[in-house]
């Protein structure tokens, strides 16, 4: 409603926000009064977002104004919405303009802040726990008749989705003499949180009396991987890849994401399973692009109004610790330093052919699995799921924002 209405605003050169006189005010009446500041806020934002494309700076920060004065980062989820992306506006014209007048709310978002947002999303919305289950699903069903496994992880975290598939692999398989599982996380970051991670499943291993192996691959730089860094037995074991939301910081680096996919076309995993978000944050035109942003992030916020508290502290570590960053990163940067740039499944199905890989179809016990996780979830009524073309789609409410694939090479 925001964006029609912003639409009507733009084409008759009219701007006002007093809801009682514009020409489309009748059109709200329907509406609670808190749902009509809601609109109307989220028209200003759209309005803002204009003026900076058109760098109206002046006009942009007195919109902005506006917007961080009725926005609250502990409001109603578009209330949330704009504050996070009116801050990233601001931060924009900081940078194009060289101003250091206004006062950054922000905090720089530190590693730990971060795992600890990873682990309150996993626990309280219901897209991370399909994405991972449906993962290790896929892996598990991929090197069923393989004693010998070995799992390559771009993003293991917490690792909160490796003790299932280590489960499975220990009932179904480690009878077998000579049979075991090893785990290699890739990690390009300073952070020792891997290892910590690693001695988290080590035990666990131990408790399931699986043979089991891990260690950590520090890159500076994905361009630096080689095929010996994973250490391979050729042969012997089925490999599996993992690329959770990874790719797409490769895509402002071609050089290196061609330097990736050559390693794995040399390694020919059994299965590449690879999440992503189902959403267009890569267009060159800055309007469409944060459009795109705000509808997605928007959702997202949804899902957090129906599944925590406003004042609850891990819903403040989600929102501060991954949706500011994104946010920031897609509205705020451009050139190398814009890393976050999704893009849609069927971008990703171009260009996985390209590199002569197929597309796997998810079992149905896996799109089952997947179906009874979101009804543990209170707010799984309002989560999609769309399996219409091989992959598994997950929304909020019809909006998708996340897929899921599996490939392997011919």
């Amino acid at each position: 409603m925001a964006g029609e209405r912003f639409v009507q605003f733009s084409s008759n050169k009219f701007i006002n926000t007093n809801m009682s006189i514009h020409p489309y005010g009748s059109s709200l009446s329907h509406l609670s009064v808190e749902d009509k500041q809601d609109v109307e806020l989220a028209q200003l934002l759209l309005a803002a977002a204009e003026k900076v494309a058109c760098h109206q700076f002046d006009r942009g920060l007195r919109l902005l104004d506006t917007c961080q004065w009725i926005s609250s980062s502990q409001g109603t989820p578009v209330q949330r919405t704009v504050f996070y992306f009116a801050e990233a506006l601001q931060e924009r014209i900081v940078k194009e303009t060289g101003r250091s007048d206004k006062k950054q709310t922000y905090a720089d978002a530190c590693v730990m802040r971060n795992i600890l947002a990873f682990v309150a999303m996993h626990q309280e919305l219901p897209f991370f726990q399909v994405l991972h289950f449906t993962a290790v699903q896929t892996i598990l069903e991929s090197v069923r008749t393989k004693s010998k496994v070995h799992v390559v992880d771009f993003q293991i975290l917490t690792g909160v989705q490796w003790p299932g598939l280590m489960q499975a692999i220990a009932e179904q398989k480690m009878s077998c003499p000579g049979g075991y599982l090893k785990i290699t996380s890739i990690e390009m970051s300073n952070s020792h949180e891997s290892e910590r991670t690693g001695e988290l499943l080590k035990s666990f291993a131990r408790y399931l009396k699986l043979p089991f192996s891990y260690r950590v691959v520090h890159l500076s730089d994905i361009k630096d991987l080689r095929e010996e860094d994973l250490e391979i037995d050729p042969g012997e074991e089925a490999v599996a890849v993992h690329f959770p939301f990874m790719l797409r910081t490769l895509i402002s680096k071609p050089a290196c994401l061609k330097n990736l996919m050559g390693v794995m076309q040399k390694m020919k995993p059994c299965v590449m399973v690879v999440s992503e978000a189902e959403a267009n944050h890569n267009s060159p035109s800055f309007v469409s692009r944060f459009i795109e942003a705000l509808f997605f992030y928007g959702a997202l916020f949804d899902s957090l109004e129906e599944s925590m508290a406003r004042d609850d502290k891990n819903r403040t570590a989600i929102e501060t610790g991954v949706f500011r960053t994104g946010i920031r990163n897609i509205v705020s940067t451009e050139g190398c330093e814009r890393v976050t740039r999704s893009v849609s499944i069927n971008v990703w199905r171009a260009f996985f052919t390209r590199f002569g890989m197929i597309e796997l179809e998810l079992s149905t016990a896996s799109i089952y699995q997947a179906s009874l996780i979101v009804k543990h979830f209170s707010s799984g009524k309002s989560c999609t799921l769309d399996v219409g073309t091989k992959c598994l789609i997950v929304g909020w409410k019809g909006t998708p924002l996340f897929s899921l694939s599996a490939w392997k090479f011919h």
